[in-house]
Parts: C-alpha cells; structure tokens; sequence
C-alpha cells in the first residue's frame, strides 16, 4: 500500500459567463445614474425652494396688508348687516352668511400670518444651511 499526498496547481477560467459580468457593470452604471440624477433633481428642488420663498417674502407685506383690509371690509359688511336685521330691513340668513364670509376671511388672514412664520423660519434654517457650506 501506497500512501501520500497529491499535490498539483488547478487553473480555471470561464470562457463564458452568460453575459453576467456585462449584466453587473451595466447595473452599476444605472445605479451611479440614478444616484446623480437624484442629486441634481434635489438641487432643482432646493433652488426652487429658494425662489419660492424670496417671492414669498418679498410679497408677504402686500399679501398681509391686502387679507387684512378684507377682513376689515368683511366685518363691516357683517356689521351693516347687522344693523339692517335689527331694523327689520335684513333677514336673519343675510346676516348669517354675512358671518360666515367675515370668518372665511379672518380664517385666510390667520392662515397666511401661519404660513409666512412657516416661511420665515424656512428662510432661516436655508440660510444658516448656506452659512454651514461657507466654512
């Protein structure tokens, strides 16, 4: 009886893979493509952002002057309406939907005093963003 060790060097190379290998580069190319055009879709996002709120606070003093003066209008009206109910010459439902156009109004002017606060801190938080980038 004979015993012992083989020893010997084994070599292999796939000739063909099926396309496996093209099939992966392909996908990592998709892949890096995808990632960049996510990057630049959140660049075009935050520059929109930007502009929107400049546009916005440029134009909140206007907006904010305006929504009060109707507000101002609505509870004028409401209040003619009132009068002119209690000297008989309206209907109570007049005077109702008088009501209900003055707090519309007041419920616009408070959601835009909401929203140009939401904005105003955006602005804040975006620029202390850009201020970090600056370093």
């Amino acid at each position: 009886k004979r015993h012992g060790y083989r020893v010997g060097l084994s070599f292999y190379l796939s000739l063909f893979d099926g396309g496996k290998k093209k099939a992966r580069i392909k996908d990592k190319e998709i892949n890096k493509e995808k990632i960049l055009l996510r990057k630049e879709e959140a660049k075009l996002k935050y520059e929109k952002d930007i502009a929107d709120l400049e546009l916005f606070l440029s134009k909140e003093d206007s907006f904010n002057k305006i929504l009060k003066e109707l507000k101002e209008i609505s509870k004028n009206s409401y209040n003619m309406q009132e009068a002119l109910n209690k000297a008989k010459e309206s209907s109570k439902i007049e005077v109702l939907n008088s009501y209900v156009v003055l707090l519309k109004k007041e419920m616009s002017y408070k959601e835009h005093l909401l929203k140009a606060g939401y904005f105003i801190n955006k602005a804040n938080i975006m620029s202390g963003i850009n201020e970090c980038k600056s370093w």
